[in-house]
């Protein structure tokens, strides 16, 4: 299961503050993931910029003493291991996703907004050198950090300790810091949700994000008042309210459920062991429960909505229109939730406020001093090599 939903299709549907890990299997019969975080998106592998605890040197010591966490192209990152071996790290999934799917790819954890893991990765930048470890301050150490704020290696079950990676040669002030920019970060991302929660008990359209403006498709239950497709509708007759539910207790998404007020049915996923993908309408009773009906909703960081049971998939469209679970986030829909009012669809597409802002890490004062941090940092492992090359060079001018 893990393979198939976590494998890296197309590099396009990379985003900043991904996790992701290539397997490598150079030195059968073990095999071993490296991590790294999608910094910079791009359609190549010469465009695209991975932060991850790296070096380019071959030998062992010398390239131990010289890892830190760097810049670098994917192309670099993958170093001649294939592409169909890339896997894009999932996180908050299910324990049954999280039992079938290959070691370190998911995580039932919870991940940060892309801006926090960013925030992050600009911190560490630079720093590092010499300070890997493979037992507690691996690549994945470091990767899960960004994502998560916990520094944590899957495939070795290590934890590192510290609250950042490489803290022993951190000042205070300069953690300091970064948790103050980040709970900045958050603060921003709490008011999107806040705006979305100002919607719970109303009426909504559910409108797809995907495409421009002037053709944005909204969901419309069939005729046959089970189907859910997306259409482009320019009379509120052509589009479906539905009245939004929704609660949050994290900082950066909603749990949101829709029902149809005529019907009193709500717009559910798939069960986990069911070959129908299409995304219906149902009523809620004991026998179902009520996971099916509960969505996701990643209000700040793409606008997708994950179902809550336990194959926790996405919601897509088929060719013919009809809204179906997917299980690549790449395949998915991102979702609006524009209030039912009488306005017209040309006022109502371009009306800014119908839009969520995005938490703007830019608009966030950066307090910490990460030149100095970089510049001060000195490993021992890294001050040891450079001490025995010196000495290789003075006994050489020797002989």
């Amino acid at each position: 299961m893990g393979s198939v939903y976590t494998r890296v299709q197309n590099l396009s549907s990379l985003r900043p503050g991904d996790h992701i890990c290539i397997w490598d299997y150079s030195h059968w019969p073990f095999s071993y993931q490296h991590h790294g975080i999608i910094y910079a998106a791009g359609p190549a592998l010469a465009t695209l910029r991975v932060c991850h605890v790296w070096s380019p040197l071959q030998s062992f010591r010398e390239a131990q003493a010289d890892s830190c966490f760097c810049l670098s192209t994917l192309e670099e990152f993958l170093h001649h291991r294939s592409l169909q071996d890339l896997r894009r790290v999932e996180y908050h999934t299910s324990a049954v996703r999280n039992f079938c799917a290959k070691w370190g790819e998911v995580h039932r954890a919870k991940s940060d907004l892309p801006q926090v893991v960013l925030a992050r990765c600009t911190f560490l930048l630079g720093l590092g050198k010499g300070d890997f470890n493979l037992w507690t301050q691996n690549c994945e150490h470091a990767a899960h950090w960004c994502k998560t704020g916990h520094q944590w290696s899957k495939q070795l079950l290590t934890r590192a300790g510290g609250r950042v990676p490489f803290e022993k040669h951190l000042t205070a002030e300069a953690v300091e810091a970064l948790e103050h920019e980040i709970a900045a970060i958050k603060a921003v991302a709490r008011t999107v949700v806040a705006t979305v929660l100002q919607l719970s008990g109303s009426q909504v359209y559910l409108r797809s994000g995907n495409g421009h403006p002037e053709f944005h498709r909204y969901a419309r239950i069939s005729d046959d008042g089970g189907h859910v497709a997306l259409a482009v509708a320019s009379k509120d007759v052509e589009r479906t309210a539905f009245r939004l539910e929704c609660d949050a207790k994290a900082y950066n998404c909603v749990k949101v459920s829709l029902r149809h007020d005529a019907s009193n049915r709500y717009l559910f996923s798939r069960s986990t062991f069911s070959c129908v993908r299409d995304v219906r309408m149902k009523r809620a009773h004991c026998l179902r429960g009520t996971s099916g009906m509960r969505w996701e909703y990643a209000v700040s960081s793409g606008g997708y909505l994950t179902s809550m049971n336990q194959h926790r998939r996405y919601i897509g469209v088929r060719a013919d229109g009809v809204l179906v679970d997917v299980g690549c986030r790449e395949n998915a829909l991102s979702f609006e939730f524009v209030p039912c009012r009488a306005v017209s669809d040309a006022i109502a597409t371009r009306n800014e406020s119908n839009k969520l802002p995005l938490p703007d890490p830019t608009l966030v004062e950066r307090c910490c001093d990460h030149k100095k941090n970089v510049e001060e940092m000195r490993s021992q492992s890294r001050l040891e090599l450079e001490d025995e090359r010196r000495g290789l060079i003075a006994v050489n001018s020797l002989l």
